[in-house]
Formats: structure tokens, sequence, C-alpha cells
């Protein structure tokens, strides 16, 4: 996951490096639903918004993904 691997070491307070995290999943968010990729026969835009909420599901693990994502 993504914590462990900036800093293995798990502290309680070590809240500037949760609100680190959670801006850079939100931005992350932000800026992929923005990319609009279209297809040819389709005229609906494909956005990489859902590659993104998977991406920060995976990197950031099962517990905190979703937070990320709902914030």
């Amino acid at each position: 996951m993504l914590q462990q691997a900036i800093d293995p070491v798990e502290r309680a307070g070590d809240l500037v490096k949760q609100t680190a995290l959670v801006i850079a999943g939100v931005l992350v968010l932000a800026i992929s639903a923005k990319v609009r990729l279209t297809a040819r026969p389709s005229p609906v835009p494909i956005t990489l918004g859902m590659f993104a909420v998977l991406s920060i599901g995976a990197a950031y693990g099962p517990r905190p993904g979703p937070l990320r994502v709902l914030a």
C-alpha cells in the first residue's frame, strides 16, 4: 500500500501525512475526471474517473481507500 511505502512505521499522531495523502488522492481523482476520451462510434465520452477510483483503492488499501474517494 502507498502509506506503508512512504513510511513503514505507523504512528498514531501523524496527521500531516494522512492529510497529505487525502489531498493527493482527491487531486488525482479530480484531475482524472476531467480527462475525456472519445470512442468514435459512441457519442458518450469516457473519463478516467473510474480508473482513478480503482487506482486509489489499490494504492491506499481497503480501509482508507474509500475514505479518500468520499473526500
